[in-house]
């Protein structure tokens, strides 16, 4: 027998170093570049993903009911407000005469937005 075959997505994702939770719709890996080209600070390359992830979701049709609590659009509105917020945590971290309180505030602010976009 074909040793393939016999290898389970269940085997194959419960081995050492391999995630779980596989992400193999295409929302998921345009969501997955949108987030990268963002925190990065390629923001074209960034409007131009989340234009591609409207059109996929606008297209996924019945395939969509599969998955009712899954918002690609509303994650990457999420992952905006967390890159905003560390941009900004940076920015009150980096000023000269560090402001306590604004980096304190920051913080909060930062924590606060990752808390939301990991609320799984």
């Amino acid at each position: 027998m074909n040793a393939l075959v016999e290898i389970s997505i269940d085997d194959a994702t419960n081995q050492p170093g391999q995630r779980r939770d596989v992400r193999r719709r295409l929302s998921d890996k345009i969501l997955d570049a949108f987030n990268h080209a963002y925190s990065v600070g390629e923001f074209e390359i960034a409007k131009q993903l989340k234009a591609a992830l409207v059109n996929n979701e606008k297209r996924a049709g019945a395939y969509r009911e599969m998955r009712e609590f899954y918002d690609p659009l509303g994650e990457a509105e999420l992952w905006i407000g967390f890159v905003d917020a560390r941009n900004g945590y940076r920015a009150a971290s980096d000023k000269n005469g560090n402001d306590p309180h604004a980096i304190a505030e920051a913080l909060d602010s930062m924590k606060e937005a990752y808390r939301l976009w990991s609320r799984d």
